[in-house]
């Protein structure tokens, strides 16, 4: 192996050689767990081993010995670096500390840096299909064609007219876009301007041949050929008209009694008096008078439709269904029915505590009473009575069928007995009989019976 001393060159002198103890050696090897080049220093005193990374030295190196410093300087000449594992397209990148080796990525992939604290790796291409991170853009004021990108796919608008009076085409070659008027899709006012007889289309008169015609038909003969002047139209003029003098003959009308006839100011038909079709007529098609009427006869007899009057007050009455509902409309409110009624004087001698019949039966007559409660809500009871005795005396309306079924009860004293108005009991519905007792807290007490009203309201 080559040796070089510091000191050899243009200035004559020489530095001894190293003692041979003091030996320079390169030692290219792999160890088996590090798979590590060495560079082996051996020194007078020491010797020391420098790892240059999982790499090999190929080729011939040079070792200059430096006795100052008691280092070995080594200089490798030609053949490059390799890694234990080698293969086309690797790349040696340094790492933290050393030489590393980067395999080759795959297919498509690039080479992507990560500042300088972080090795570079292989990464998929910009793009979401690994296309290009590029885009597209419009110049000028006008509408652009670019629109955006989709993945690799470069998206731009497509040409469409706004109507009908313009048309867009490839051209023949396909390498440019058609604009053109379609000139049949043009009004005059699209023109924004008049036009020349040149652009007029055949058929149509140019203000000249108006002119023209005009001044023609006001030149040729009054009236023109095939027509009449209204002045002249009667019979003395010639013309059939409807005058004193003649009517429309021939096929101007045709009279007759058949369809599509007419019939003469003479015909008989005229005068013949007939029934009218039964029909019907909308409440729109008969006119009144006056406001607040109704139609009907209020004079005796039979005779024509007259206009009676009826004011909102009566309308207001006409549409109650009941007499209920106008005593309401009236604000009458509604009416207290007198429904039963006892009037029989009737002395109870030793009346008792116990409630017993005001009436003692006798042959089942005037003792009971039908009542009807339908539609009722409200009952009241107005007795007369005179009172013997120390007691408090009470009488009361029961159903006859089940007295426990009370209607009313009062206290009574002597003379009118005026019971407030109170709520129907629940039992009190359709038809029931309905009977009196009476009691006292004395049963020595001689009552005396007067009458006894019921309402119901």
């Amino acid at each position: 192996m080559p040796q070089q001393n510091p000191g050899d060159g243009g200035g004559g002198g020489t530095t001894p050689p190293p003692p041979a103890q003091a030996q320079a050696a390169i030692l290219a090897r792999e160890s088996a767990a590090a798979a590590r080049a060495t560079v082996r220093v051996i020194g007078p005193d020491s010797e020391d081993e420098i790892g240059i990374g999982p790499l090999k030295i190929k080729g011939a190196a040079t070792v200059t010995w430096n006795p100052n410093e008691l280092r070995a300087e080594v200089t490798i000449e030609g053949g490059g670096l390799s890694f234990p594992s080698e293969a086309q397209g690797d790349i040696a990148v340094r790492g933290a500390s050393e030489w590393e080796r980067l395999p080759a990525g795959a297919d498509g992939k690039v080479l992507t840096t990560h500042a300088a604290a972080a090795n570079p790796t292989w990464e998929t291409a910009p793009g979401a299909a690994g296309g290009e991170a590029n885009t597209a853009s419009n110049v000028g004021t006008g509408v652009g064609q670019w629109k955006d990108k989709g993945g690799v796919d470069l998206r731009f608008r497509g040409n469409k007219a706004a109507s009908t009076k313009v048309s867009i085409a490839a051209s023949g070659d396909g390498n440019d876009v058609e604009f053109d008027v379609v000139p049949a899709s043009l009004l005059l006012q699209d023109m924004g301007g008049a036009v020349t007889d040149g652009q007029i289309p055949a058929g149509i008169a140019r203000d000249s041949e108006v002119a023209t015609a005009v001044s023609d038909h006001a030149a040729a003969a009054d009236p023109h050929t095939g027509y009449q002047r209204e002045s002249e139209r009667e019979a003395s003029s010639g013309y059939a008209g409807l005058d004193a003098s003649g009517k429309l003959i021939g096929s101007r009308q045709v009279y007759g009694t058949g369809v599509n006839t007419a019939c003469e100011g003479n015909d008989a038909r005229l005068s013949d008096a007939r029934t009218p079709t039964a029909h019907t007529h909308a409440e729109g098609d008969i006119n009144l008078g006056a406001t607040d009427v109704l139609v009907g006869r209020a004079t005796a007899g039979a005779g024509p439709a007259e206009e009676i009057a009826c004011t909102a007050a009566g309308r207001a009455l006409l549409d109650d269904a009941d007499a209920a509902a106008q005593r309401v409309t009236l604000g009458l409110g509604a009416r207290e029915d007198l429904v039963a009624h006892w009037d029989r004087s009737s002395t109870k001698t030793n009346i008792g505590t116990s409630y017993v019949d005001v009436y003692t039966p006798t042959n089942g007559s005037g003792l009971e009473l039908d009542i009807d409660f339908t539609g009722k809500t409200q009952v009241k009871g107005v007795i007369c009575w005179n009172k013997v005795g120390a007691g408090t005396q009470t009488l009361r309306a029961v159903d006859a069928a089940t007295p426990s079924n009370v209607l009313f009860e009062i206290d009574v004293v002597s003379g009118r007995n005026v019971d407030a108005l109170q709520a129907l009991p629940g039992w009190a519905t359709g038809v029931k009989q309905i009977k009196l007792q009476a009691k006292s807290t004395t049963s020595t007490d001689d009552p005396v019976f007067e009458s006894c009203a019921i309402y119901l309201k």
